[in-house]
């Protein structure tokens, strides 16, 4: 979870060998990924919505981008879903 004031980013690892947790990073970080140990190749997923394979000799950089996504909310602050979704035992 990620405080929508914070200018970060959030690298989270689908299916990972080992337990890996979602790593935040500030958001003038380029992270550069090289798939060292790839036999033949792989598939990798963006936001659940795009898809594409690579090889050994790739290279993938994760940058913030210069385009901005607008979002609208109503109702409620983010606090308040957040306390929603997640309630403490106290309040059971």
């Amino acid at each position: 979870i990620l405080d929508p004031g914070l200018d970060a980013f959030i690298l989270t690892p689908s299916c990972p060998l080992i337990p890996t947790p979602p790593i935040v990073f500030p958001s003038n970080s380029t992270i550069v990924i090289h798939p060292v140990k790839l036999k033949t190749k792989a598939k990798i997923s963006i936001d659940g919505q795009y898809q594409t394979t690579i090889t050994k000799t790739d290279t993938i950089t994760i940058k913030k981008s210069r385009h901005y996504a607008g979002l609208v909310r109503f109702g409620e602050s983010f606090y308040r879903r957040l306390k929603n979704r997640f309630p403490s035992a106290a309040d059971e």
